[in-house]
């Protein structure tokens, strides 16, 4: 699973919001994420987003559920670094194997 987070981003609080970041990159290691990256939108320059996978739908679950104190303190800070302290877009999104599909649909 693909997880992509979209994140509009105060200029004056660019700092803290990558150090923000990379604290919660090593949460998402820790709890079974890989492959973390950040990116910047060329287009909209306050538009930054994190993307990672998780192995499948079961092991990201309880990644909602159950974050400690000190998580949940990072998260808040990296969401007052936010435009708006509302704005962060989540999508989940599942790999298609297009080999498997195209196999299925011969038989």
């Amino acid at each position: 699973m693909l997880i992509i987070v979209k994140y509009s981003v105060d200029e004056s609080q660019l700092n803290e919001f990558f150090n923000n970041m990379e604290k919660l990159k090593d949460i998402r290691q820790r709890n079974g994420g890989y492959r973390w990256s950040l990116f910047k939108d060329l287009e909209n320059p306050d538009l930054y987003t994190e993307h990672f996978l998780v192995e499948n739908w079961q092991e990201h679950e309880p990644q909602h559920a159950g974050t400690s104190e000190s998580e949940k303190a990072i998260h808040d800070a990296t969401f007052s670094c936010l435009k708006d302290s509302d704005f962060s877009l989540i999508s989940h999104m599942i790999y298609i194997n297009l080999i498997y599909f195209n196999l299925k649909k011969k038989s």
